[in-house]
C-alpha cells in the first residue's frame, strides 16, 4: 500500500512538472483547449504524461503569424501599402528610363538617317557632274527614301530628270518627256528648265494652253530667258491671241538686242 502511494505521488509530480513546463513555453494569449492535450508515456518514469496535439509545431509560428488579429491587420495594411508605392514608383521609374533610351534610340536613327541621306545627295551631285544621269537619279530618290525633306537631293533629282528628259525629248521634242518633266517640277517646283522644256514639248503637240502657261513660268522663274518669248509669242500667235503675240514678239525682240549688245560690251572689255 505505501509503495502504491508512492507511485501515486512520483505520477502526480511527473505530470504537475510536464504541464508546467509546457504553460511555460506557450503564450499566455493562447488558451489551451483540453482536446489538445493526449497523454503519453514519460520517458524518465515511464508513467504518463499530458503533451499538446501540436507539439510538432514551434513556438515562433506564433509570433510569425503577426500576433494577435488586429496586429496582423494593421501591419499588413501598412505593409501593402509601402509595398503597392514601392512598386508603383518602380514601375514609374521604368517607364521613364525605356521612354529616355526610346527617345535616344530614335535621335540616333535620325541622325544615321540624315548623314546616309547627305552621303547619297552628294554622290547624286557627283555622278550627275560626270554625266551618268541614270546614276544620279537613283542615288538622289535613295537620299529622299532616308530624308524627303533634303533639299540638295530634290533639286538634284530635278536637274537630273531635266536631263533625262531633254535626252528623251531630243530634237523633235518627243511628247514622251512629259511625264518625266512634270515629275522634276515635283520636286523643284523653282526649275526654270524644266517648264521651258515643257512648254517647247507641249507646243510641238499642239497643246498650246499648255505651251503658254508653262513658257510664261520659267519666264517668271528667270528673267534672263528672254528667248522663251519667242516661242511664247508664237503660241500666242497659234492659239489666236493675236494681241499677246505681237507684245511677247517684241519682248523677244528687245531681249534679242540687248544681248547682244551684252555680248558687244563683253568683249571690249
Amino acid at each position: 500500500m505505501t509503495m502504491l502511494k508512492h507511485e501515486l505521488t512520483k505520477i502526480s509530480v511527473t505530470t504537475v512538472v510536464a504541464v508546467s513546463m509546457l504553460f511555460a513555453i506557450i503564450p499566455a494569449a493562447r488558451p489551451v483547449a483540453a482536446q489538445d492535450l493526449v497523454t503519453t508515456d514519460s520517458i524518465a518514469s515511464g508513467s504518463s504524461a499530458f503533451v499538446f496535439r501540436e507539439s510538432s509545431k514551434r513556438p515562433q509560428s506564433f509570433l510569425a503569424g503577426g500576433g494577435s488579429a488586429f496586429a496582423r491587420e494593421a501591419g499588413g495594411v501598412r505593409y501593402n501599402r509601402r509595398t503597392n508605392a514601392q512598386i508603383a514608383s518602380a514601375a514609374k521609374k521604368r517607364r521613364q528610363a525605356a521612354a529616355a533610351a526610346r527617345k535616344r534610340a530614335m535621335a540616333a536613327a535620325r541622325t544615321k538617317k540624315l548623314k546616309l541621306s547627305n552621303d547619297l545627295a552628294k554622290a547624286g551631285e557627283n555622278s550627275l557632274d560626270a554625266g551618268r544621269v541614270d546614276e544620279a537619279i537613283k542615288s538622289f530618290r535613295a537620299s529622299l527614301k532616308e530624308n524627303p525633306r533634303n533639299q540638295r537631293a530634290s533639286s538634284g533629282l530635278s536637274e537630273a530628270l531635266t536631263d533625262q528628259a531633254a535626252a528623251v525629248a531630243g530634237d523633235t521634242n518627243d511628247p514622251a518627256a512629259i511625264p518625266i518633266l512634270e515629275e522634276a517640277v515635283r520636286f523643284d517646283k523653282t526649275n526654270a528648265e524644266a517648264f521651258a522644256k515643257l512648254g517647247a514639248v507641249y507646243a510641238a503637240k499642239g497643246e498650246y494652253p499648255a505651251a503658254i502657261k508653262n513658257y510664261s513660268q520659267a519666264i517668271a522663274l528667270d528673267k534672263d530667258l528672254v528667248a522663251l518669248n519667242a516661242p511664247l509669242g508664237l503660241a500666242y500667235l497659234d492659239s489666236g491671241d493675236v494681241g499677246k503675240a505681237e507684245a511677247s514678239l517684241l519682248l523677244a525682240t528687245r531681249g534679242a538686242v540687248e544681248t547682244v549688245d551684252e555680248v558687244k560690251a563683253e568683249s571690249q572689255q
